[in-house]
């Protein structure tokens, strides 16, 4: 069964510069089987399992093809993305794990492979993050991913990427004081986006 869901951050990069300190989350919740494939778009929150539906693609979940179609596989579309890496394996890690970026792996970066990797043997509910960084941006990121091994599903549960400065953990959400930022932020961008309307207007009158 085909999923179409668009996200949009209540404050994207493209609405007003993201503040030091920052934590944007986005929650996606959309499951893949082993013939699907999700796309993802991490500046504007979209996610969709329908090729051509975000606006520009930084990353897809899959599985793999041909022998390899029982493997989970992390691409990226967008070459300042890598991901941290256990050997040759995208790293798993657990709720409030620190992230590292010593060791990465780039485009088609597999969860695991002829019953090894840090993902093997994952069942239903056991959530694990995997970690990303954006070289380009500074931004590190987390994926919370429930992978069922048995069944050959993954799930994307959200994500949320920061500065790299901030040195974010596993599943670290915004504190109340953030959540009220970004709000401000989304309010303030609102307001001048009607304030320059209502201008506009006025002037073609």
């Amino acid at each position: 069964m085909k999923h179409l869901l668009k996200k949009s951050l209540a404050v994207s990069s493209a609405v007003a510069p993201l503040a030091h300190g920052l934590i944007v989350p986005t929650d996606v919740n959309i499951t893949i089987g082993q013939t699907e494939r999700l796309f993802i778009d991490f500046s504007t929150g979209e996610t969709s399992t329908v090729s051509g539906s975000v606006t520009a693609t930084d990353a897809i979940l899959s599985f793999g093809e041909g022998f390899f179609t029982a493997k989970p596989r992390l691409s990226f579309s967008n070459a300042d993305y890598q991901a941290s890496a256990d050997g040759n394996y995208v790293a798993r890690y657990d709720f409030g794990a620190a992230l590292n970026f010593d060791t990465t792996v780039i485009n088609n970066s597999d969860f695991g492979y002829n019953r090894k990797g840090p993902w093997h043997d994952d069942t239903a509910g056991n959530v694990g993050y995997a970690a990303l960084q954006n070289t380009a941006t500074f931004k590190e990121m987390w994926l919370a991913i429930d992978y069922v091994d048995t069944a050959k599903t993954l799930k994307l549960i959200s994500f949320a990427f920061a500065d790299t400065a901030d040195d974010i953990v596993a599943g670290q959400v915004p504190e109340p004081a953030e959540t009220g930022a970004l709000m401000a932020l989304a309010a303030g961008s609102v307001a001048l986006y009607r304030r320059r309307k209502r201008l506009a207007l006025k002037k073609s009158a």
